[in-house]
C-alpha cells in the first residue's frame, strides 16, 4: 500500500467511528463512551505516526508551510482531553463532539488535497515507499497511554 492508501484508510476508519458516535443518544451511554475511546486511540496512533513519518520530512524541506497543521493537531488533542473529562450524557459533551467531528473532517479534507500534492511533488518514489513502511510500523508500535483515554464514566459513576 502507498502512503496515500494508508492515510486514506485511517481517515475512513476515523470517519466511520465519528458516524457511529453521531448515531448514538444518551440512552447509549456505554456505547458512546466505548466509541469515543476507540476514536481517541485510532486518532492518536494515526496522528503520532503521521507527525513523525509524514510531516517531519516535509517540514525539513518546507519549514514554514505546516504551522496551521500543527495548530490543528494541538486543537484536536485539546478537544479530546476536554471531551474525555465530560460525561457522554452531558449536552456539552455532544457540543464539543460535534466541534471535534467538524475539525477532524476539515483536516482530513485538507490533507487529502493539499498534503497529498505536497508529498507527491516534494518526495521521490523511494522516499514515499519508505514512508509507507515507516508509517505502518510506527502505527503498530504506538501505544496510547491509559491516562489519555476517556475517564468520564468512572467520574460519572463515582469510581
Amino acid at each position: 500500500m502507498t502512503i496515500f492508501d494508508l492515510l486514506i484508510n485511517d481517515h475512513r476508519s476515523v470517519n466511520s467511528i465519528l458516524n457511529q458516535i453521531a448515531k448514538t443518544t444518551v440512552a447509549h451511554l456505554f456505547k458512546r463512551e466505548a466509541l469515543f475511546i476507540r476514536l481517541q486511540e485510532e486518532f492518536t496512533r494515526h496522528a503520532i505516526s503521521e507527525e513523525k513519518v509524514v510531516y517531519a520530512p516535509l517540514k525539513r524541506k518546507k519549514k514554514n508551510e505546516f504551522k496551521e497543521d500543527d495548530e490543528e493537531h494541538r486543537l484536536v488533542e485539546s478537544l479530546f482531553i476536554q471531551i474525555s473529562r465530560l460525561c457522554p450524557s452531558d449536552s456539552v459533551w455532544t457540543t464539543k463532539m460535534a466541534l471535534l467531528t467538524k475539525m477532524i473532517r476539515s483536516h482530513v479534507e485538507e490533507e487529502e488535497t493539499s498534503l497529498f500534492k505536497k508529498l507527491s511533488t516534494n518526495l521521490a518514489f523511494d522516499e514515499l515507499d519508505q514512508m509507507s513502511r515507516d508509517f505502518e510500523f510506527l502505527k503498530k508500535e504506538t501505544a496510547v497511554p491509559m491516562d489519555s483515554r476517556s475517564s468520564s464514566l468512572r467520574t460519572f459513576f463515582g469510581s
